[in-house]
């Protein structure tokens, strides 16, 4: 008996004596360069210097340029720091994607020792890359199941591109990969004509026989994607080149019919299909599930992603409206009551003055006028012709305002 308890009391001894320090400590970091808010523009080197340090060790550390969402920009260097407990680092990283909107971003600085993670941010500014106009163009439909792509000179001489003897209901422009995307109304091709030359790329019958009957698809440079609407309940989203990233079905009873893009939400418009009834909702962008619903009056001419939510331009029975759709607060505002006298609202394209994006150019039956968000009591007699149009564009590089009158395009400056 004694030995049993001897036994006992060693191995007691033993099981504490061998068990594991837990590391609860997490590693300590301090960004010295970059200094807080310092000014970058694409192109620029990022010069990194960091002190880093643990109790125990050092496994590694990680630098990424991320936006505003968390979501990584530029992926940046992993240094290994083998075992060490203090280190000065010295790393860079080059912002070569051209695709970078101005804005405020985040340094990330992310070290390991083996158990503990540690996190932090230093706050810098980065300008986009200056853009470059590279031709305008027209698509037209001069007969039944046909389709003309033009280009069109600065002196107004149209030069023709290419001709598709197809049925397209929409096309959408993604420019900062320099393509056109054609969307099949009845036969459901998607058509794509790519690189600054435009050279006609291949057509691909992704929805063959199904006759999606596509109703709108609009470029969201959120994220860099075609988003599309499909008469039987779909939501379709395309990456560069016309790779389908992913799809969603909306909700059932309603058909999408205008949809945008958000940094955090598909936007889509959806009407019951006895027309009757109009709603708006919100889907989450990477997973397509519903996050919330409300009801609207009128159908949308246009809707643009806005903040943490979407602006809404609606005409019918209530009159020309602009509404808000806030994600976060939850419900739709009536912002402003747009003009009468013009006859309704046809069509609303954002303008990009002075790098802001509460700017809008409204189309109506039988003239125009502009909207700024931001001072909602703000007149523009400038932006105010005496027009019939069909569609209104805007050529964001040169400023110009396009505005499509049956067979004719009129610039304005």
């Amino acid at each position: 008996m004694q030995k049993l308890i001897y036994t006992l009391v060693i191995l007691f001894i033993c099981l504490v004596g061998c068990k594991k320090n837990i590391d609860s400590v997490s590693p300590s970091i301090t960004i010295i360069k970059p200094t807080q808010g310092k000014v970058f523009y694409v192109g620029d080197t990022l010069f990194i210097k960091a002190e880093v340090s643990d109790d125990n060790m050092l496994e590694w550390i990680k630098f990424d340029v991320i936006k505003a969402n968390n979501a990584i920009a530029i992926t940046g260097p992993e240094k290994q720091l083998n075992g060490v407990t203090s280190a000065t680092v010295l790393e860079q990283i080059v912002l070569d994607d051209i695709h970078m909107e101005s804005g405020s971003y985040h340094l990330r600085a992310r070290a390991f020792d083996g158990e503990n993670e540690k996190f932090v941010f230093k706050e810098i500014t980065i300008y986009e890359a200056p853009r470059e106009r590279l031709r305008l163009l027209c698509v037209s439909t001069p007969g039944p199941s046909t389709l003309k792509l033009d280009s069109i000179a600065p002196d107004g001489q149209v030069f023709p591109v290419a001709t598709v003897l197809s049925d397209f209901s929409g096309a959408s422009v993604n420019p900062w990969f320099g393509e056109i995307t054609l969307f099949g109304r009845a036969n459901g091709s998607i058509n794509t004509f790519e690189s600054v030359d435009l050279i006609a790329g291949g057509s691909v019958n992704i929805n063959s026989g199904l006759d999606p009957l596509y109703h709108e698809v609009e470029f969201s440079a959120d994220r860099l994607r075609h988003v599309a609407t499909r008469s039987d309940g779909k939501v379709e989203l395309f990456g560069a080149h016309v790779s389908l990233s992913f799809s969603f079905q909306t909700q059932s009873g309603f058909r999408p019919y205008h949809a945008v893009g958000g940094s955090d939400y598909v936007f889509v418009e959806e009407r019951s299909l006895s027309g009757d009834n109009v709603i708006i909702s919100a889907y989450h962008n990477n997973s397509g599930s519903l996050n919330s619903s409300y009801a609207i009056d009128d159908d949308v001419v246009s809707l643009f992603a806005h903040d943490d939510g979407v602006l809404l331009f609606t005409s019918g029975s209530e009159g020309n409206l602009m509404l808000y759709f806030d994600v976060a607060q939850g419900g739709v505002t009536d912002l402003l009551s747009l003009r009468e006298d013009l006859g309704a609202l046809i069509d609303v394209a954002r303008y990009p003055a002075n790098g802001s994006d509460d700017f809008f150019v409204l189309l109506y039956e039988n003239g125009t006028d502009a909207v700024n968000v931001a001072n909602l009591a703000q007149l523009f007699p400038a932006y105010q012709w005496s027009i019939q149009g069909d569609e209104v564009d805007v050529d964001e590089v040169g400023g110009q305002v396009l505005i499509r009158e049956n067979e004719q395009l009129h610039i304005y400056l």
